[in-house]
């Protein structure tokens, strides 16, 4: 591992008596990297901290402005060790609103330990901000002067747990972009803005234990998420390269996910499975903005052919010819063409006191197939576009036929309107 310098053997002296026994926050000199090491979840290391070790060390890589809250680390930061054991590191809490880390070099979340294969013990962790407290609004920047300079590295079996949080560059534009590896186990990207970063390579590789991402917005990035297991809910993908990109292991799921003023949306080519994207929104709705093909596998042979299915949930308001809701009535949906009978996930429902169909959290909703993209043989991928047909009965009331019914995005609530029998 090479001289370790005097310095940080003076730094772990230091921290030890500011800190206590358990956490040591030390310096290398010469990788230019503070260690923060031994910190508990209870009692994690925090930027004070941060900044009293370096005081106590005289290694003048740290500094603080107290009217933005933000403390500035002009070195490289390595949150525990690889022997199994964890630490923690927190940025943000109920009594340090708005506080910001700026990082003039890489935060890495050192690996854990494997057990077995793929299983870790030793959860290294960073923090930012607290859940249900959007409040809190904890930042974590990386000022880069290039693209690429600095970013953040999650190592295998390590954790970020961020919530109602900003992790981004601290300059949008794409000269200064930072860069993003690994995601690590049970990590929590939650009600968040990531932005400004080369693009999130690893992110979701599916070898982390129980990634939740969800109400978080992705943007100006030259790639998005790139390969994986992908699982993300309520979130934004907005002015991307490429939002989503197939590098080779792709397999994901979009649910009610928005995706504005992307260059391309969603890119396929390696995978084996493709997307599937549930009650989710692309805009521009009439550009396609999109790349679908085929990929012979170098060594078998064998024709990758990836597909994307858009599916949507469709909710019906049924009323009389008084405007008042009927209760009861039952909605059943058919394709179009018969052949495409397996489009139909969930095709009856009835409406209640309201006059409405079940809404889709009740896991009763109306569920359809809206459109399907496969690779081919050809440069050009097949799309097949489904339309159904809706009919709407209920006791009394003669039977509403509806035609050509098109389950695209921009379909809100479909009215519809009985007469009594005569």
């Amino acid at each position: 591992m090479g001289r370790i310098s005097t310095v940080l053997v003076l730094a772990f002296a230091a921290a030890c008596a500011a800190l206590g026994a358990e956490g040591r926050i030390a310096y290398d000199a010469q990788a230019d990297t503070i260690l923060v090491t031994g910190f508990t979840e209870e009692s994690p290391a925090t930027l004070a901290a941060l900044r009293k070790a370096d005081a106590a060390g005289g290694w003048g890589v740290v500094a603080y402005d107290r009217a933005s809250h933000t403390t500035a680390v002009h070195a490289h930061v390595t949150v525990g060790r690889t022997d199994g054991s964890s630490s923690f590191l927190r940025v943000g809490a109920p009594d340090r609103p708005g506080e910001t880390l700026r990082m003039r070099g890489n935060l890495s979340l050192a690996p854990g330990k494997e057990e077995s294969w793929k299983v870790y013990v030793g959860h290294n962790t960073l923090m930012l901000g607290v859940e249900d407290d959007a409040g809190l609004a904890a930042k974590l920047l990386f000022d880069c002067e290039e693209s690429g300079q600095f970013g953040l590295e999650i190592g295998v079996g390590a954790c970020l747990r961020a919530y109602n949080a900003i992790i981004a560059a601290a300059q949008l534009d794409g000269a200064h972009r930072a860069s993003w590896k690994g995601t690590g186990d049970y990590s929590r990207v939650i009600g968040c803005t990531v932005a400004g970063f080369t693009r999130l390579y690893g992110f979701g590789t599916g070898y982390g234990a129980d990634l939740r991402v969800r109400d978080t917005v992705f943007s100006d990035m030259d790639q998005g998420v790139v390969n994986g297991t992908q699982y993300f809910e309520d979130c934004t993908f907005r002015r991307m390269g490429t939002a989503i990109r197939d590098g080779g292991g792709l397999s994901g799921m979009l649910v009610r996910c928005r995706f504005e003023a992307n260059d391309v949306h969603w890119q396929l080519q390696y995978s084996r499975t493709g997307l599937r994207a549930v009650d989710c929104l692309f805009s521009p709705a009439d550009e396609k903005r999109y790349v679908c093909t085929g990929h012979a596998d170098p060594k078998t042979g064998a024709e990758h052919r990836p597909v994307f299915l858009a599916e949507r949930h469709l909710v019906f308001e049924v009323t009389d010819a008084q405007g008042d809701a009927i209760e009861g009535a039952r909605v059943t949906l058919t394709p179009a063409t018969p052949a495409h009978a397996y489009a139909v996930a969930q095709g009856t429902a009835v409406t209640g006191a309201d006059g409405r169909t079940p809404l889709p959290e009740t896991k009763r909703a109306l569920f359809v197939w809206d459109y399907l993209v496969q690779a081919t043989e050809t440069p050009e991928p097949e799309r097949i576009d489904y339309t159904y047909v809706a009919e709407v009965t209920a006791p009394g009331y003669a039977q509403r036929r509806i035609r050509e019914l098109d389950a695209d995005q921009d379909q809100q609530a479909v009215s519809v309107e009985l007469v009594r029998e005569k």
